[in-house]
């Protein structure tokens, strides 16, 4: 899995890649998670795709990369019974993360990994007791994520390790994701490298008939099993078996639906996190993280907030968002052109503020691409389904918003708002033509 590739003077090491099929990814939350407060909790579902390392000749350092081609906040579920669903690559590693608090404090927290095989499920418990209360207050909480299969969270002492081993390597650790999250990416990647490897010899050790095959041996490689039925018959007479075979041939040959094309968006936006200056101070026995942004670098984070919504705004002309799918999807091949240009917009727009100058930071990795997806018919209506419901009411929005412009007498707000409508419509009616295709 491991590959190094040169593209002009950039050398890039792939240390982990989930490049299979996208998989629906379903969740349910069977019992809430507890909330101190809404501003001071997190309970956020992240996706990793790739873990890779970068290095230019003029870098006394390669640096490690960890890319999330998906992210689901979990707050707005956060009721029982509530279900969401999300399409992403099997494959991917995923990160669970939990915590609830004061402003100050962390009061429980929950941190959990798993690996997207599209079978499995994971069920992710945690409790936490409110002594303060009165009377004293026990939370039982409970996620349950189909096709997602839970793996060993790395310790703090697997973190120092591998601290140690990246710095023998003279790899630094970059900003695409907190130091403690490279680190169990690398060493959850590594983890799984090395049983890919396991099996690979043991598959090999099998074929050359050097390992006798047992069923304890085959646990170790987990495949899906299909039920056979064996039917013991008499023997058929040769007349009848010539009957059956010219039934057999007038029957109709019925032919699987064709899946449907869709195109989902993945993008990595800067966010005024890149470039905050991070320090840790001590109170009461506790070390708490804090992030800052003065003089030159608050205009810095203020601009990058600026291109980060000039994307979204880009974005919003071809793709829309389907919240139940957690995801930007286009129907037209006109999205992909539209997504590269998009990509390398946002990456003028960072150079122009010349970040590169002012910390080490690899522009090329952020960017919006337009990737091509295949679904059941049954799931592309549902997902275009989603779209056309988030256009319809983005319409409705709109003209309520004309309404108030034209009473207010707002000419410049007016003209605005007339155009978005119009682009609104329109990508509305190249969605619900793309419905009928499918649905037809």
């Amino acid at each position: 899995m491991t590959q190094a590739t040169q593209a002009q003077d950039v050398q890039v090491n792939e240390i982990y890649n989930a490049d299979g099929d996208y998989v629906v990814v379903t969740g349910r939350v069977v019992k809430p998670f507890y909330e101190f407060r809404s501003k001071t909790t997190g309970l956020d579902l992240v996706f990793y795709t790739r873990i890779y390392t970068v290095k230019k000749p003029n870098w006394a350092h390669a640096y490690l990369y960890a890319r999330s081609e998906a992210e689901r906040g979990l707050r707005s579920v956060n009721t029982a019974g509530s279900q969401f669903t999300i399409a992403v690559r099997r494959g991917s590693i995923v990160q669970f993360y939990y915590h609830t608090g004061s402003t100050r404090y962390v009061y429980t927290s929950k941190l959990v990994y798993g690996i997207v095989d599209g079978v499995s499920k994971a069920v992710i418990r945690h409790e936490y007791e409110d002594k303060d209360a009165i009377p004293p207050h026990r939370w039982e909480m409970v996620l349950e994520l189909e096709g997602v299969k839970l793996i060993d969270t790395p310790s703090s002492e697997d973190r120092v390790k591998a601290e140690a081993e990246l710095k023998n390597m003279n790899i630094w650790l970059s900003n695409s994701a907190e130091p403690w999250v490279l680190y169990d990416l690398y060493i959850i990647a590594k983890r799984l490298r090395e049983e890919e490897a396991k099996q690979e010899a043991e598959v090999s050790l099998e074929e050359a008939g050097l390992v006798e095959t047992t069923p304890a041996n085959m646990q170790a490689v987990p495949i899906p099993q299909r039920e056979l039925t064996v039917r013991l018959e008499e023997p058929t007479p040769v007349g009848a078996q010539a009957q059956g075979a010219q039934e057999a041939q007038a029957k109709p040959v019925v032919e699987k639906p064709r899946l449907v094309r869709v195109y989902a968006l993945a993008m990595s936006l800067p966010t005024r996190h890149l470039i905050g200056v991070t320090e840790y101070e001590h109170e009461q026995g506790r070390v708490m993280e804090v992030r800052r942004w003065e003089g030159e670098l608050a205009k810095i984070a203020s601009r990058i907030e600026g291109i980060r919504r000039g994307a979204y705004e880009r974005i919003s002309r071809m793709f829309v968002y389907s919240e139940a799918f957690n995801m930007w999807i286009a129907v037209s091949e006109d999205a992909v052109k539209l997504a590269s240009a998009i990509g390398e917009w946002v990456r003028e727009q960072l150079r122009s503020l010349g970040l590169d100058k002012i910390k080490r930071i690899n522009l090329d990795y952020y960017g919006v691409r337009a990737v091509p997806i295949y679904l059941e018919p049954m799931d592309a209506k549902a997902l275009l389904e989603s779209a056309i419901a988030k256009l319809r009411d983005d319409i409705s929005q709109i003209q309520a918003r004309i309404q108030e412009a034209e009473a207010e007498e707002k000419k410049k707000a007016l003209t605005k708002l007339e155009g978005e409508l119009n682009f609104r419509q329109a990508l509305l009616e190249a969605f619900r033509k793309y419905l009928e295709q499918v649905s037809g």
